[in-house]
């Protein structure tokens, strides 16, 4: 397998753990799209994905990754946290690294 293919192989993407706020979004909108249960399991998972971001990422890593699903580029977070734009690289590096590692872990329990 090429270096490429690795790393994406092996790649979190962060906006995959944002998901439910869009189909919680999309289901008050269009209160006909999901099942009360289901709703209710996508705000369990995402108050799940909200711990883990509060017990293993360091202030920082939050700033950034909250600014970061919102939108906000590298770019955008250096300006608005006041920080070196390689600050916020090594920042979302982590971020991935720590939220990959928690999912492997999560894998392994189930």
């Amino acid at each position: 397998m090429q270096k490429k293919q690795i790393i994406h192989t092996n790649s979190v993407f962060l906006f995959d753990l944002i998901e439910d706020d869009f189909i919680i979004l999309d289901t008050i909108i269009n209160k006909d799209a999901m099942l009360p249960e289901d709703i209710l399991i996508r705000k369990e998972e995402k108050t799940e994905i909200q711990n883990v971001v509060k017990r293993n990422l360091s202030i920082l890593e939050r700033n950034v990754f909250n600014l970061y699903i919102k939108g906000y580029s590298p770019k955008d977070i250096e300006k608005e946290l006041e920080v070196s734009y390689k600050s916020v690289d090594n920042a979302l590096v982590r971020i991935r690294k720590k939220m990959k590692s928690k999912k492997e872990s999560e894998i392994l329990r189930h």
